[in-house]
């Protein structure tokens, strides 16, 4: 019991004990919320700055306006992109947890040590790139079919 209880503290909270309030207890839950707040704020500050393109275009026929929306668009939407990787300790890694049966949740956990390392070897191969582009792509082109850039 001793040993099982010393494996079970290194699982983070969610792939332990999923509770009711929790996907993986069998609803969405707060803990799902905090793993999408950062993706969640990161898609928000892309709206703001695309509503800036548009009106440093419209508006203000500012240049300089437009090249910095331009660069805080594409920021928030890689960083979304990127924290969406269903990888722990990445957001999209807590997530996939909590989506995930009790059993294959708290195998996956075991995988957290190793996550950075696995994303500098996806970053060190090109793999990364080639793994954001098309969800990169999908989120530009709902951003300009939202706000009309």
């Amino acid at each position: 019991a001793a040993r099982l209880q010393a494996r079970r503290d290194h699982l983070p909270l969610q792939a332990r004990d999923p509770r009711p309030g929790q996907l993986g207890g069998g609803q969405v839950g707060v803990l799902q919320g905090r793993a999408a707040a950062g993706p969640g704020a990161n898609l928000a500050m892309a709206l703001l700055w695309a509503l800036a393109y548009r009106l440093g275009d419209e508006v203000l026929a500012s240049d300089g306006l437009q090249m910095m929306a331009r660069a805080g668009i594409m920021i928030n939407v890689v960083l979304m992109v990127l924290n969406l990787l269903p990888i722990l300790p990445l957001d999209g890694g807590r997530i996939a947890v909590s989506l995930l049966p009790h059993r294959l949740a708290m195998s996956y956990s075991r995988l957290e040590p190793y996550g950075f390392m696995v994303i500098i070897l996806l970053l060190a191969t090109g793999l990364l790139d080639n793994l954001m582009t098309p969800f990169i792509a999908l989120a530009l082109a709902g951003l300009q079919f939202v706000t009309g850039i």
